[in-house]
C-alpha cells in the first residue's frame, strides 16, 4: 500500500517515531518494559509489511548501481531510506533490550547496606504527623528509617556515619505502595565503592529506585538498634499490621527478589 506513495514519507515517519517513543518508555518505565519492546516490535513489523516491495528492491538497487556504475553516487528514494531506519529501529531496540537480560547489571548486584522484607498491611492513623513503620541504626552512628507523611507520602530515608543523607519518596495508593491491603514489600539501599542504590518493590515490581554516583559509609551494617511502628521514643507511632519480616544487611540480587517475593506472597495469600 504504502509503496504506491513514493515521496510521500508519512506512514514510516509515524512508524519511526512510534519506534523511538516506545524505546523510550521501555527505557525510562521499566515496569512498562514489555509494553515499550512489543509496541518496538509492531513498529518494526508493520513497516516490513508496507513497505516489502521496496525493502525486496533495495539490495538489488544497490547491486545494481555498485556493480555498473562503482564511481557514481546514487540516491535511495526518501520513503525507503525511512522505512529501513524504522526497520531498524524496531528490530534493534528489542534486540538490545534482549541482550541486555543476559548481562549482569548493578541491579543484580549484591551490595552491602541494608533490606527490610516483610509482609504487611500499612493503614492511615488519621493525623497530621510524620507515621514511622520502622527506624533502625547501629553502633556507629548509621541510621535508617521508613515513614508515611502526613501528606500521605511514603519516605525511604539512609544517613551514614558522616550524616550524608539520602532518601527517596513513594506515593501511597496503586503507582506507589497501597493502602489498607496486605503486600508484599522490599526496602533496599547498598552502596558500593562508587554508587549506592535505593529501591523500593511492591509484590515483585519495582516502583521506585535510584542510583547515587558516591559512597555511603554505613558502619557495620548491624542494625541491631531501633523500634518498629514508631520512633525509638515511642512518638510519631504508624497503625499497620505485619505477619513476617526479615533485615538483611545487604541489597538483594533480582533473582533473589523474586523468589523472596513469591515465597512471602505465597505464605500470605496476597495477590
Amino acid at each position: 500500500m504504502a509503496d504506491n506513495h513514493m515521496g510521500s514519507p508519512r506512514w514510516e515517519i509515524a512508524l519511526g517515531l512510534l519506534a523511538l517513543a516506545s524505546g523510550g518508555m521501555a527505557l525510562a518505565f521499566p515496569e512498562a518494559r514489555e509494553i515499550g519492546v512489543a509496541l518496538c516490535l509492531l513498529s518494526g513489523i508493520t513497516t516490513c509489511a508496507l513497505y516489502r516491495h521496496s525493502l525486496c528492491r533495495l539490495p538489488y538497487f544497490i547491486l545494481r548501481h555498485r556493480v555498473h556504475l562503482p564511481k557514481t553516487h546514487f540516491n535511495i528514494p526518501p520513503d525507503t531510506s525511512l522505512a529501513v531506519i524504522t526497520v531498524l529501529l524496531g528490530f534493534g531496540i528489542p534486540l538490545c533490550f534482549l541482550v541486555a537480560t543476559f548481562l549482569p547489571t548493578w541491579r543484580d548486584e549484591k551490595l552491602p547496606g541494608f533490606s527490610f522484607v516483610t509482609a504487611i498491611s500499612i493503614q492511615d492513623a488519621m493525623k497530621y504527623s510524620d507515621k514511622y513503620v520502622f527506624h533502625f541504626s547501629e553502633r556507629e552512628g548509621a541510621n535508617v528509617s521508613f515513614y508515611l507523611s502526613a501528606s500521605d507520602v511514603f519516605h525511604f530515608s539512609i544517613k551514614d556515619i558522616r550524616g550524608e543523607t539520602k532518601n527517596i519518596d513513594i506515593p501511597s495508593g496503586q503507582d506507589g505502595i497501597p493502602l489498607f491491603r496486605w503486600i508484599s514489600l522490599l526496602l533496599e539501599a547498598g552502596t558500593a565503592s562508587n554508587y549506592s542504590v535505593m529501591r523500593v518493590s511492591v509484590n515483585g515490581r519495582v516502583v521506585k529506585e535510584e542510583r547515587f554516583p558516591f559512597h555511603l559509609e554505613l558502619g557495620s551494617r548491624k542494625w541491631e538498634f531501633g523500634s518498629i511502628g514508631a520512633l525509638p521514643d515511642g512518638s510519631s507511632a504508624a497503625s499497620f499490621m505485619v505477619t513476617e519480616f526479615g533485615i538483611p544487611s545487604s541489597t538483594l540480587d533480582h533473582q533473589e527478589a523474586q523468589k523472596l517475593d513469591a515465597n512471602i506472597r505465597d505464605r500470605n495469600n496476597i495477590r
